[in-house]
């Protein structure tokens, strides 16, 4: 029953960080819970030796590409992404601009209003992900 339940939340784990399975059990090992799991992967995602990023990537985006990418979606006008490169965005991530994930990916970007992002929070939050996230979106070309 015990081995049941540690590799039902080792799938969920896995489902929700897209880290290893290894790590997965590092993890909860360690924590015993799957949330307090995930919060501490995200929060130190190197605790464990084979912890960190997915076997190929090789270090954080960079900055110019970052920027490369903000400057495709934000308004020829203005210093922001606003809702017309947001539904841009949208259509290159094959996402709906109604779906829950956009609300993670605002609160990770630092997103000042619906639909909206600016520079330094495009930057930061894309940085604070990591590539695991933005590849797993398709936007791993530009990083």
């Amino acid at each position: 029953m015990v081995d049941k339940k540690l590799e039902d939340n080792i799938a969920q784990f896995c489902a929700v960080t897209g880290a290893s399975t290894r790590d997965a059990r590092k993890y909860l090992e360690a924590h015993k819970r799957v949330d307090i799991a995930v919060d501490a992967y995200y929060n130190n995602p190197n605790a464990f030796p084979s912890s960190g990023r997915r076997k190929g990537e090789t270090s954080a985006p960079s900055t110019s590409k970052l920027t490369q990418l903000f400057e495709k979606y934000k308004e020829p006008d203005s210093e922001e992404i606003a809702v017309d490169g947001t539904i841009r965005l949208c259509e290159d991530l094959g996402v709906n601009p109604e779906d829950v994930v956009l609300l993670a990916i605002a609160y990770e970007l630092k997103s000042p209003r619906v639909g909206e992002w600016t520079k330094q929070g495009w930057l930061d939050g894309w940085k604070n992900i990591g590539c695991v996230l933005i590849s797993r979106y398709h936007l791993d070309s530009y990083l």
